[in-house]
Formats: C-alpha cells, structure tokens, sequence
C-alpha cells in the first residue's frame, strides 16, 4: 500500500494488463477525517468509517463504498452520477449534501437528505428524498421507512450529537467510534434500555460516564480505555 494523504491508502489489483488502483481511506475511532475526491466532492468520516474509490472514479461514473458513517457534499459534473454504495442500498446523486451512517454492525442504517435530491435503491424498490427526508434500513427485516429529520444528522462533525431514543448498546457503540474506548456491558439486563443523550460542548468520556450513570442509575467506571457498565 503506498500512502497518498494522510488517512488513505493506494492498493493495487491486476486483471491481464489493465491494473485497477483503489484508494481506500479510513477515520479511525476517536478520529475524523475529511477527503477531497478528484471530482471536487467532499466526504467528511466519522470514527470507526471508511471510504473506497477507484482510479476510474470520475472517468465512467463516479462510485464510491462507504463502510460507517460520512457527510458528502457532491460536485455536480453533468451525466456523471455520484454513487454511494452501502451494506443495504446504494444512493445515487447528482450534486447535494447528505449524511449516511451506515456501519457493519449497527442494525439500522440511515440516510439524511439536507440539500438537493438523492435516490435509494435496494435492488427491490427506489426512494426519491427531498431535503429534509431521512431513510431508515432495518437489516434485519430489510424495511425501508422514511421520516422528517431533526436536521442534527450530521451534527458529529462539530462534536454535537443528538440521539432522543437509543438503547444503551447501541450508545456504547457511538462512544467507542467517538472516543476510541470499549465499552462493556457487565449487566446484559441494561443492553436494551432506552435513554435520550445530548453531547455538545465536547464532553471527556469521563464527564459522559457520570452523565450516563445519573440517567441510567447504573454503577459506571473506566479502567484506561475500557468503560465498564454494571
């Protein structure tokens, strides 16, 4: 792998004399990164996402994959769509602003539309969202449900995240891809229970550890990057 900025790779794949470059570019957890595609579009990476594109990006068609979570503002290049394949659905785009969160392991994966239109395709039915639409895939049952978005979706960018419903797992999962720290639920009983969580002012993970132990009413501790709930 030869490295060509900071956050990415460039691999190498050979079919006969055609030799295909992917470059591929990662945030790790606790991290962002921001990646500027030879189209002039821009993808911001949440922690714990990834990005992968080709060398023929931009000369056939413009299609990236995205494993996690980013915020895309898309160049608008006339007959020259823009692709975002996930696990679930692939979204086409001529040139707007959207937010995906799509990791391996979450249940759900969601698409948030702020600006222009975007199209949702599973292979079984198409979605057409307007600002202000947000699609939610259930992996498990394979639904597609749209919404109206709280605008917040992309609000991790500047350190504000807003989750009104989410299980404790499923927060322990955004605080390791946050903050780079395991999360262990010694308690499996607490893994489902619902709580509301607000972070704005770039909270530590200890400041977020006691917050959590007075909303949840459970015993909390951290033992250098392992985050216990009991």
């Amino acid at each position: 792998a030869i490295i060509v900025i900071i956050g990415c790779a460039a691999i190498w794949s050979f079919s006969g004399s055609t030799a295909t470059q992917t470059y591929l570019c990662s945030a790790p957890a606790g991290s962002k990164t921001q990646v500027t595609l030879p189209d002039g579009s821009k993808v911001w990476l949440n922690g714990g996402s990834s990005l992968a594109y080709t060398n023929q990006f931009n000369n056939d068609n413009r299609r990236v994959e995205l494993h996690g979570e980013a915020y895309f503002e898309v160049q608008k290049h006339q007959g020259k769509p823009f692709t975002v394949h996930t696990q679930g659905y692939d979204i086409t785009v001529k040139g707007t602003k959207f937010n995906v969160s799509a990791y391996d392991n979450d249940p759900i994966s969601t698409t948030t539309l702020m600006e222009g239109k975007v199209e949702l395709s599973d292979g079984k039915q198409n979605l057409s969202l307007a600002p202000g639409d947000a699609v939610q895939l259930d992996k498990a049952t394979g639904q597609l449900q749209r919404y109206a978005t709280d605008g917040f979706a992309d609000g991790w960018r500047s350190g504000r995240l807003m989750y009104p419903d989410i299980t404790l797992e499923q927060f322990g999962r955004v605080l390791n891809r946050q903050y780079n720290i395991n999360v262990h639920l010694a308690n499996r009983q607490c893994a489902n229970m619902r709580i509301s969580v607000m972070l704005q002012n770039n909270e530590t993970i200890d400041e977020v550890a006691s917050a959590l132990t007075r909303i949840t009413g459970h015993n909390i501790t951290r033992n250098g990057d392992t985050l216990t709930i009991q």
